[in-house]
């Protein structure tokens, strides 16, 4: 339970997307603002996107390491919690090697 993760020491709850490199790690204190109640649902897009991408410039990129978490409660699995204003980050390593030019984005639903 969080609370036993909690009472242990631990500051941080994580979990790897089975068959990737992906990890998604949350504070145990803002999981615990939830409740036990709280799912994570993660999951990691690693094949190549069927339609070609564009940055903002027009020109085409290479899209890697897609990644969509989302949180909600057990009892209510359709409506996902938002989240603003954390005082330790929810932190997501995508799984893939950083290069030269390579850029990270996100989008928040």
């Amino acid at each position: 339970s969080l609370a036993q993760l909690q009472e242990s020491g631990a500051s941080r709850w994580g979990m790897v997307i089975g068959g990737t490199n992906v990890s998604v790690s949350l504070p145990v204190a803002f999981m615990l603002q939830f409740g036990e109640d709280t799912v994570v649902t993660a999951i990691a897009i690693q094949i190549p996107l069927a339609k070609a991408q564009f940055d903002t410039t027009g020109e085409q990129v290479q899209v890697q390491g897609l990644v969509s978490v989302e949180l909600s409660r057990w009892s209510r699995p359709g409506e996902a919690l938002h989240v603003s204003g954390l005082t330790e980050p929810i932190l997501i390593n995508l799984g893939i090697n950083a290069s030269r030019g390579v850029q990270c984005g996100y989008f928040d639903l």
